[in-house]
């Protein structure tokens, strides 16, 4: 449903908005943020992406007739871990500390409130990570269907609201994973819930998306500037035609690229080589960008690879086409089917470690914005979150074992 709710929203809602800016302005070709979109290479990606989705379809129904061992939810469970508390304890300390070496990182308060989004940029994205593990246990209690404490859901929404103001992708897949979790592990959501969740994501994709495009623009943040700013879309436009035109290229890469291939450029397929730098956005600013250490010139050469230059997003549609062309577009339809169904059964599965699935799931849904880059990023960082915070409940249960220890040891005595 999600996946399906996204499709409409980035792709076939930017190939509306697209359309009727041809008809609105009488023309054959039109600059979308660095690309040129011809209304022929428009009209070709709309195909292909009905393909795509004609393939997405058939391949769900088809997996979906299988016979499936779908196992009923165990019953509630409010098994509390004993060192949980200590547990807590650390990652609160864990948490707060590399938040605040996120943020002088960045330059400070005022510069993460006046300059959101810019921790990737500015070598502060391996704090950012570490900052992340706060809202695993909240997470973990969800999926294993385990008591929940307050202290729980405040770390949990500490890492939402700090990561808001780094970036709204990786937000939203943490909302989400923790709805994942609740509806499969605890109860199924209600309606006026997801409709909730919905008002969210407009909220931060739209909302708060503009007050970021405004501090991105603006060489000094002030009220008036800002009031300004949002006048001109309330009043003179509207925040959707700023959503389309500004924030993301579901549709509008796959038809710049195949206008730059229908050109005299042509296109060579990477076959995704470009995706394998993903690890070296890891590596702190000051040192990837040391003209004396081979980082940098790695990340060009790799990057250097890819087709197409013009997108600033490199949604999955145009990815898979500069990847593999048209095969690529028809496959990434069936790839998505595939995930979807595979992961659903997964989750109504008790006997499987929901909080892993829950975790890496959401991210099936990036390649409709961005690229299999980001697949493989994201997916990196939970795992090196998910190795500290096993390390961290390591060691909570052997202090809280030592100290059981040690008091049966002093009454003996």
């Amino acid at each position: 449903m999600a996946l399906s709710a996204e499709t409409l929203f980035l792709v076939h809602g930017q190939a509306w908005w697209l359309f009727s800016e041809f008809d609105a302005r009488e023309v054959l070709v039109i600059e979308h943020m660095k690309k040129s979109i011809s209304i022929d290479g428009a009209r070709l990606a709309n195909l292909y992406i009905g393909l795509s989705v004609l393939c997405f379809c058939v391949t769900y129904l088809f997996l979906s007739k299988r016979k499936s061992r779908v196992m009923a939810l165990q019953a509630k469970s409010d098994k509390v871990d004993v060192y949980s508390g200590l547990t807590n304890f650390l990652l609160i300390c864990w948490t707060f500390l590399f938040a605040s070496v996120a943020v002088t990182t960045m330059g400070g308060v005022e510069a993460l409130v006046s300059q959101p989004g810019q921790f990737l940029g500015r070598g502060a994205t391996i704090f950012l990570v570490l900052v992340h593990l706060g809202r695993l246990q909240l997470l973990k209690k969800t999926a294993n269907r385990q008591r929940i404490f307050v202290i729980d859901i405040f770390l949990f929404g500490f890492v939402i609201m700090f990561q808001m103001f780094n970036g709204r992708g990786w937000m939203l897949f943490f909302l989400l994973q923790l709805f994942i979790a609740t509806n499969y592990c605890r109860r199924e959501l209600p309606r006026k819930l997801i409709l909730s969740g919905v008002a969210v994501f407009l909220f931060v994709a739209i909302g708060f998306g503009m007050y970021r495009h405004f501090t991105s623009i603006s060489k000094e943040v002030s009220s008036r500037e800002l009031q300004a700013y949002v006048t001109k879309y309330s009043e003179t436009d509207n925040p959707i035609n700023w959503f389309y035109s500004t924030s993301v290229e579901g549709f509008c890469g796959l038809a710049g690229i195949l206008t730059y291939a229908k050109g005299d450029y042509g296109i060579s397929h990477d076959f995704g080589f470009s995706n394998l730098g993903f690890w070296l956005k890891l590596i702190p600013f000051f040192i990837r960008l040391d003209t004396s250490l081979p980082f940098n010139a790695l990340d060009e050469f790799i990057s250097g690879t890819y087709a197409y230059q013009d997108s600033i997003t490199r949604p999955g549609y145009e990815s898979f086409y500069a990847h593999f062309g048209v095969i690529g577009v028809l496959a990434f339809g069936v790839l998505l089917a595939y995930c979807a169904n595979k992961f659903h059964f997964l989750m109504m599965n008790p006997r499987k470690n929901r909080f892993l699935i829950c975790i890496f799931s959401v991210y099936l849904l990036h390649p409709l914005y961005g690229s299999l880059f980001y697949i493989f990023f994201y997916s990196m960082t939970e795992c090196i979150g998910l190795f500290f915070f096993s390390a961290i409940q390591m060691a909570s249960k052997s202090i809280w074992l030592t100290g059981l220890v040690n008091k049966r040891v002093a009454r003996r005595e």
